[in-house]
């Protein structure tokens, strides 16, 4: 028998016998991959659920944001090396997500889960809201830290300074 190009979405080693499939995670796009890390990482906001993909089954579902090598469409924990996980409080997860998207300054957002720009408070009168990153939050994991200087507070940032006065909307204390 005639040696066979190994197919798109296997690699095949030296000596092999049979193709052997990427591992969930990854995909392999290519022809004649030779060994394991010759696949693809999962690209942020795609999932590769399944063994021996040529290309990623999907985009990640709104509400969630995938990471690299991400195996599922609604990641709910985040695992070593970070596959993704629920939209954080502070930001929205539009579909294809890799990260939290931040609300512009003069919102905020409260709640997990937000799925659009649309999902974003505008911040109450008397108070303002900068669109910073908060790294005092304590509602994110541990796990999550990487997100501290990037996702804006889940809260309004606090009250106007005495002397001026904040209009709804409002992005700074004065």
């Amino acid at each position: 028998m005639l040696p066979m190009r190994c197919p798109r979405g296997y690699y095949c080693p030296e000596s092999t016998e049979f193709p052997l499939p990427c591992p969930i995670g990854t995909f392999g796009a290519g022809e004649r991959l030779t060994d394991v890390t010759d696949c693809t990482t999962c690209y942020g906001g795609r999932f590769c659920s399944q063994y021996g993909l040529e290309a990623p089954d999907g985009e990640c579902d709104p509400g969630f944001y995938c990471v690299d090598k991400s195996m599922t469409p609604v990641p709910k924990t985040l695992h070593v090396g970070g596959i993704g996980n629920v939209c954080e409080a502070g930001g929205y997860c539009e579909q294809a997500t890799k990260y939290p998207l931040p609300c512009r300054p003069g919102f905020y957002q409260p709640n997990i889960g937000a799925e659009e720009y649309g999902d974003c408070t505008e911040c109450e009168c008397g108070m303002y809201c900068d669109g910073r990153p908060d790294e005092t939050r304590t509602d994110i994991k541990t796990a999550l830290i990487y997100l501290l200087d990037v996702l804006p507070g889940a809260y309004m940032s606090g009250p106007c300074d005495a002397g001026y006065y904040c209009s709804t909307g409002s992005s700074h204390p004065r």
